[in-house]
């Protein structure tokens, strides 16, 4: 379980948590109690986040990423690789932290590994000609003929095949992805590792994500291939009986259903106890053979996932208030 976790609120704090949740889902926040709110004594002002960030446009790869610049880490070890988040919600959450004490940057990897939040851990490196490639990786999605009946140990075999992804070099980079991958990562790696910066996949092989920054420097970071977050997800091809016509089914939901904040009810943009509840939970009907214990099409995984209205909404008007005080 995650170390957030360990922390309920204190019982006289519960009914202003609920208050507080209950106005942010309506949109009606107040000053008082939202450091968003520009009256709020404590307010939080583009100005000063983009003190510590520069946000980071790559239309090539149609990523949008905020660099956290290495001088506001004021704890030693300092490292040669930056810390990159990928939304505007992680950036308000590590200048919260950012705000209460110091930290270097492998501390602060641990606390985002800890809680499921997704990151990069980019090196500088020189325009260097790489010596492989991702695609030299050779991983199959596995294929099962129609009507095919999934057994428990059709998922070991899967864990067999994820292991041997996850425990490769480049593997760590899935613990950066957060939420769900990160936690199925968790079950083949520790934390540590990730907490260190760039494989040696990266700084030998200079094999991995890279990109470009405008003033023409080039960062890497491991990455993994499409087919093997696919094959960390369980997803499987089976033929429908018609031909060549297969349907794509998964043990774990797959990472655009998961990230969907306003399509998914149990993505809070860190791992919570409840996300470990209904991992757990899903964990024994697949070991009990139950009819939930199956692989899911993606349809199926959409209608699993939604959760209450209220989680949904919550989480789109956070996503929305913190992605507009960046385009102000």
């Amino acid at each position: 379980m995650f170390a957030g976790d360990a922390n309920p609120p204190l019982q006289d704090f519960e009914a202003v948590i609920i208050k507080f949740v209950n106005k942010m889902i309506v949109k009606n926040c107040s000053p008082e109690n939202w450091d968003l709110e520009p009256l709020n004594h404590h307010a939080i002002t583009v100005a000063n986040i983009r003190k510590n960030f520069m946000e980071i446009n790559l239309t090539d790869v149609k990523i949008q990423m905020y660099h956290l610049r290495s001088e506001y880490l004021k704890e030693a070890p300092i490292c040669g690789w930056s810390i990159f988040l990928m939304n505007a919600m992680d950036v308000l959450f590590v200048y919260r932290l950012l705000a209460v004490r110091d930290f270097s940057a492998i501390s602060l990897a641990k606390v985002l590994l800890e809680n499921g939040i997704a990151f990069k851990t980019l090196l500088p490196l020189k325009d260097v000609e790489s010596t492989g490639s991702l695609d030299d990786n050779f991983t199959l999605v596995p294929i099962r003929l129609s009507g095919y009946r999934f057994k428990p140990s059709d998922y070991e075999a899967y864990i067999c095949q994820c292991a041997h992804i996850l425990t490769s070099p480049r593997g760590l980079t899935a613990l950066l992805r957060g939420g769900l991958i990160a936690r199925i990562a968790r079950e083949h790696l520790g934390l540590d590792s990730a907490a260190l910066g760039p494989s040696s996949s990266v700084t030998v092989h200079w094999m991995g994500l890279s990109i470009v920054r405008q003033d023409g420097s080039k960062y890497w970071d491991d990455e993994l291939t499409q087919i093997e977050v696919e094959v960390i997800c369980g997803l499987h091809r089976c033929f429908t009986g018609s031909g060549l016509q297969v349907s794509l089914v998964s043990w774990w939901p797959m990472p655009h259903a998961w990230a969907n904040i306003t399509a998914c009810g149990y993505n809070w943009g860190h791992w919570t106890e409840w996300d470990e509840h209904w991992y757990l939970n899903r964990l024994q009907h697949i070991a009990d053979s139950t009819p939930e214990g199956i692989p899911f099409s993606a349809s199926e995984w959409r209608n699993k996932l939604r959760g209450a209205p209220s989680a949904r909404a919550l989480n789109k008007n956070y996503s929305n208030v913190c992605t507009k005080l960046f385009a102000s």
